[in-house]
């Protein structure tokens, strides 16, 4: 399994949630305890009403390669598509002609988001 990303935990260590495609149930991936902390880093910054957080909470019951899983898949996601942003502002930039004022904030943008795509992937392309 892939090395943990996410938050650290109460012990310092960070959350494991599995980087890449999952084959089998990840049965070590995360601590009971874990269990809402993972929900918690999958879905930071996405805006919930009390009905997502009810559903969140009810997840986190769940076994763990369920959350885990879950939490793995919604991680995926966002960097799926931060990893498209990236591309299409890198795209822009040539458009555009890097010497250009234009040019140079796409190309800082497409930095940006290829940097936070390899955080929440753990470095993982």
């Amino acid at each position: 399994m892939s090395e943990g990303i996410g938050r650290a935990r109460h012990d310092g260590n960070k959350l494991n949630i599995p980087t890449g495609p999952i084959q089998s149930a990840p049965w070590n991936a995360l601590d009971i305890e874990d269990f809402p902390a993972a929900l918690a880093e999958a879905f930071a910054g996405v805006e919930l009403g009390a009905y997502d957080r009810r559903i969140i909470e009810w997840l986190a019951g769940w076994d763990g390669p369920t959350v885990a899983t879950i939490a793995s898949l919604v991680m995926r996601a966002r960097v799926g598509v931060l990893r498209k942003v990236a591309e299409e502002a890198a795209c822009e930039v040539q458009f555009s002609g890097k010497e250009s004022e234009a040019g140079s904030a796409f190309a800082y943008l497409a930095d940006k988001l290829s940097r936070r795509s390899d955080d929440l992937s753990g470095g993982r392309s």
